[in-house]
């Protein structure tokens, strides 16, 4: 729950936050546990959640500023 709590606030630091709430997560599970399975399911995991994310927020972007979805991210 805290690095859920964690990640939650530094999503909110735009351009690095998602990154840098991942990068915390995956340091935790890589002292916490082992290697394999567990910390790399944790790095797969912020991988697609980050894609999912920048996909959906082009998306729905595009429609109030009237630009493509490559504009959006560009900006």
């Amino acid at each position: 729950m805290p690095l859920a709590f964690l990640v939650a606030v530094t999503d909110l630091i735009p351009l690095i936050g998602a990154t840098l709430g991942a990068v915390i997560c995956i340091a935790v599970a890589l002292f916490a546990t082992r290697l394999w399975p567990t910390t790399v399911l944790v790095l797969v995991f912020f991988v697609v959640y980050q894609q999912i994310e920048n996909y959906l927020i082009a998306r729905i972007m595009r429609g109030p500023v009237q630009l493509s979805a490559g504009a959006v991210l560009a900006a």
